[in-house]
């Protein structure tokens, strides 16, 4: 007994555009660069800033670096929660939500009296909405 293999053929088009990106595409672009630099330098920047938070608080290097590692750390773990809001409410209203939330952490943090407010305001709200807007 033999068995016939049948074979299907899939064909797909594929439709190419010849319109040209339009000067607004550009300017969105651009403005999605400029705010992943900023966004990339505050949380990458945190050495710079470790000597002078040492110096502020007198807290030892360990209490003070767990400010810079909560916050590497939350980008990690809210990544699956920032995927659902993306998913339920999309881009545009997470993205806004996400650069408000991530001014008043920021602003926040200058005001912080403390580490452990610094924990709070840099570690855990500015990781959560920088995310939001990566």
């Amino acid at each position: 007994m033999t068995r016939r293999r049948e074979t299907q053929i899939v064909t797909c088009t594929e439709r190419i555009s010849v319109h040209q990106d339009s000067c607004w595409s550009w300017v969105v672009c651009f403005a999605a660069v400029v705010s992943n630099v900023i966004r990339c330098g505050f949380i990458y920047s945190f050495g710079i800033l470790f000597p002078a938070l040492l110096d502020e608080f007198q807290q030892g290097k360990a209490k003070t670096a767990w400010v810079g590692s909560i916050a590497m750390v939350g980008m990690g773990l809210y990544g699956p929660l920032i995927g659902r809001l993306y998913h339920r409410f999309g881009a545009r209203i997470v993205t806004f939500f996400g650069s408000i939330i991530c001014v008043a952490s920021l602003i926040a943090t200058s005001e912080a009296s403390n580490l452990y407010i610094m924990y709070v305001t840099y570690g855990a709200l500015f990781s959560l909405a920088q995310l939001a807007y990566f």
